[in-house]
């Protein structure tokens, strides 16, 4: 351009194609931060720390592309041991209760399957299924 063998709108359409390839490059390339961790679900992801209306969680950077999966937060770190629900196709999610700890399927409400904690792992043994309360009252 400075020898006057270029036009600007040509020296600008050839800065824009070279924009556009390097964005494109960049957006298909995954970096993972130095500490981070690897989403264990989709494993292309990167497990992010969110603030929730529950306390700290953390969630896959591909959210948007369709990861859905989260994790609690363990003393600042994502608890990455990954529990198959046995009812479905989603995994066992650890939860604070009113009682302490449980185990939840992390596709409720479409499964509602529940296990005690075992010291930090779901016991599968039996499922704890929430009583359904009586429709009537007993009157006395």
């Amino acid at each position: 351009m400075e020898t006057g063998n270029v036009s600007l709108t040509d020296f600008l359409n050839l800065q824009k194609t070279l924009v556009v390839d390097l964005c494109s490059k960049a957006n298909s390339q995954s970096v993972a931060p130095k500490d981070g961790y690897q989403c264990p679900t989709c494993s292309s992801g990167v497990l992010i720390k969110h603030e929730g209306k529950n306390g700290p969680f953390w969630g896959c950077s591909r959210y948007r592309e369709g990861c859905k999966q989260t994790f609690q937060d363990i003393n600042g770190k994502p608890q990455t041991t990954v529990y198959p629900c046995p009812k479905c196709d989603g995994n066992l999610n650890i939860r604070k209760g009113k009682k302490g700890y449980f185990w939840g399927c992390n596709r409720y409400p479409d499964c509602t399957e529940l296990y005690d904690d075992n010291n930090g792992e779901p016991k599968l043994s039996q499922s704890t299924k929430p009583k359904k309360k009586s429709k009537f009252k007993v009157k006395r």
